[in-house]
């Protein structure tokens, strides 16, 4: 990897998306951000502020009979100053990678090393007739969905969260996994449910969060703590 200065891209409309997400103000972030198929590449987006530089590192598809190959590593170019990245290799799928086939890994600006799943890559977790039930108020499992829960998703343990904020116009989970930066996570909204969702991998169960929200009128509000969280911190904390 090597430590290349911040290159802007072409597309004026591509430009405006990544501004949003700088700004944490991204109304579809998994639009932009994770895998996306693009022309005859697989192009992988994402926002770390703490990250000097990165790469992908994608294990080959596993062939029965056959020898493993090493993972193939590519390098990210840094569009933005503030950790925005992308890199893109050539792909002969129409479809992106699986979210458990390639890790994120890299440097931060203090030197320390990383690796970790991208959690833009894994897909939602609540379905329709969940989000239905929820919207009809005859969800009788509420609890069991929205919330903080340990789950295994495409074959990865980790957490996943969802809040019901109907006038928010952004939400993110934060906490010290992320810096308590609202930039890193924001959550997918889950159409005019007022669900939002998002499943961040390998995050440790007991990981103290809290959400950041953007209200209607575009100021950010003071951090909510979960309502359908089975724990809490004590007071003055909560």
């Amino acid at each position: 990897m090597q430590n290349a200065t911040p290159v802007a891209p072409r597309d004026p409309r591509l430009n405006a998306q990544i501004d949003a997400i700088v700004a944490a103000r991204h109304s579809d972030p998994f639009a932009l951000l994770g895998p996306h198929p693009v022309d005859s590449n697989c192009t992988v987006r994402f926002f770390l502020p703490w990250a000097a530089e990165a790469s992908i590192s994608l294990k080959p598809p596993v062939v029965e009979g056959g020898t493993l190959a090493p993972a193939k590593v590519t390098d990210a170019i840094k569009l933005r100053p503030e950790g925005f990245f992308e890199a893109a290799w050539a792909s002969n799928q129409s479809a992106p990678p699986s979210p458990g086939s390639y890790k994120i890994q890299g440097r931060t600006h203090f030197g320390d090393s990383f690796e970790i799943f991208d959690p833009y890559a894994f897909p939602v977790v609540l379905s329709e007739f969940d989000l239905y039930l929820m919207g009809e108020g005859r969800h009788y499992d509420t609890y069991e969905k929205l919330g903080a829960h340990v789950i295994t998703l495409e074959g990865v343990q980790g957490v996943h969260f969802a809040v019901w904020a109907p006038s928010a116009e952004r939400v993110s989970v934060v906490g010290d996994f992320n810096g308590w930066d609202g930039r890193v996570h924001p959550m997918r909204a889950r159409g005019s449910s007022g669900i939002w969702e998002i499943f961040l991998p390998e995050l440790k169960e007991d990981s103290i969060y809290k959400y950041e929200i953007v209200g209607p009128s575009g100021n950010i509000l003071p951090l909510k703590a979960d309502p359908y969280a089975f724990r809490s911190e004590l007071r003055p904390n909560t």
